[in-house]
C-alpha cells in the first residue's frame, strides 16, 4: 500500500469517526450515557428501578446491565504537543477517533489526526488496546499499548516510534487527584517519559452537567536517537533525563443530553525540549487550546 492509498484509509477513520456521531445523534433511543459522580448514577438506576408496587406481581427479571461503552469524539487544537514535544509543527489538527470500554476495565480505541493549514496532510493514526485495574477505592492502575502509523519518518521527533507501552497509577484523595504515568516508546529511536497529574474534580449544579477540572502537570523525558535523522533534522544523539514540560490547564465539560457532551480545554504550556532537544534556549511558553464533541452510550 502506497502513501496515497495510506493516506485514503487514514482520512476515511476520521470520517467514519465523524459520520458516526451525525448517525447517533439521530437516534433519540440512547439513554445519556456520559460519566457521572455518585449522586447522578444513584439517581438513574433509582429512576430505571420498577418497585414491585408498580409492577404488581410480575416474576420478570430485571434486564442484565450493560457492560458497554462505545463514544465517538471530534476535537480541534490549536497546536499539539505530546509529553512537552512539538508534534504539528506549530500547525493546528483536527482529530477524530472512536473508543470502546468494558465494565470490567478493557477499553480499546481507534484515533486519526490530521494537521491543518495551508501546508496541511494526514499526520498519522493511532491503534490502541489497555486494562485498567482497581487495586482499592482509592487507586485504579492501568496499562496500555498504542500502535503508531506515520506517512514518513520526519512529521516529527516521535515519527520512527511504531508503538507506545504506556503504564500508570490514578490516586484519589479528599484534596486532589494524583496521576503518576510512565511513557516508554518503542522503534529505531528510543524515548522515555515520566508525567505527574496534579487535579480536582468540579461539579457544577444539581446534576453536576457542567464540569471544571483544573490540573497541573510535570514532565521529565530521556531519549536516544540512533538513525540518520539526528543529522538531517539537527537532533542530539543522546538526552539525559532533562525537564520536558510544565503545563496548567482547566478543562470544561458541559453535558449536553442524549449522551452529547461539549468540552473546553485552555492550557498554559511550558515546555524545555522544543523540537531541537539540543538547544536549552528551545524553551518557549504559550496558550494551546482545544475544543471538542463527544458522543457515548451504552449496550
Amino acid at each position: 500500500m502506497n502513501v496515497n492509498q495510506r493516506g485514503i484509509m487514514y482520512q476515511y477513520c476520521i470520517a467514519l469517526a465523524l459520520c458516526c456521531t451525525a448517525i447517533l445523534f439521530s437516534n433519540e433511543s440512547f439513554a445519556h450515557t456520559l460519566p457521572m459522580p455518585a449522586t447522578s448514577l444513584h439517581l438513574q438506576a433509582f429512576s430505571d428501578e420498577v418497585t414491585e408496587a408498580e409492577a404488581g406481581d410480575s416474576d420478570d427479571e430485571e434486564p442484565p446491565p450493560k457492560k458497554w461503552t462505545l463514544s465517538a469524539r471530534s476535537s480541534i487544537m490549536s497546536n499539539q504537543f505530546r509529553n512537552g514535544v512539538q508534534v504539528s509543527n506549530n500547525q493546528p489538527t483536527l482529530t477524530g477517533g472512536l473508543r470502546v470500554t468494558h465494565s470490567a476495565g478493557a477499553y480499546g480505541s481507534i484515533t486519526g489526526t490530521r494537521r491543518l493549514g495551508a501546508n496541511g496532510f494526514y499526520q498519522q493514526t493511532n491503534l490502541l488496546a489497555g486494562y485498567t485495574y482497581s487495586a482499592a477505592d482509592y487507586c485504579d492502575l492501568y496499562a496500555d499499548y498504542t500502535y503508531f502509523i506515520y506517512p514518513n519518518d520526519d512529521v516529527n521527533l516521535f515519527a520512527t516510534a511504531t508503538s507506545l507501552i504506556s503504564a500508570g497509577a490514578s490516586f484519589y484523595t479528599p484534596v486532589m487527584d494524583i496521576d503518576v504515568i510512565l511513557d516508554r516508546y518503542l522503534g529505531t529511536d528510543d524515548a522515555s517519559f515520566v508525567t505527574l497529574n496534579f487535579s480536582r474534580y468540579i461539579g457544577i449544579g444539581e446534576d453536576e452537567d457542567l464540569s471544571v477540572s483544573p490540573m497541573f502537570s510535570v514532565s521529565v523525558t530521556r531519549f536516544e536517537v540512533t538513525t540518520a535523522r539526528a543529522k538531517r533534522l539537527n537532533l542530539p544523539a543522546q538526552q539525559k533525563w532533562g525537564l520536558s514540560s510544565v503545563s496548567l490547564d482547566a478543562a470544561v465539560n458541559y453535558a449536553l443530553g442524549k449522551g452529547f457532551s461539549a468540552s473546553l480545554d485552555p492550557m498554559y504550556l511550558i515546555t524545555f525540549i522544543g523540537v531541537n532537544p539540543a538547544k536549552a534556549s528551545n524553551r518557549t511558553s504559550q496558550f494551546v487550546i482545544t475544543a471538542g464533541m463527544r458522543y457515548a452510550f451504552k449496550f
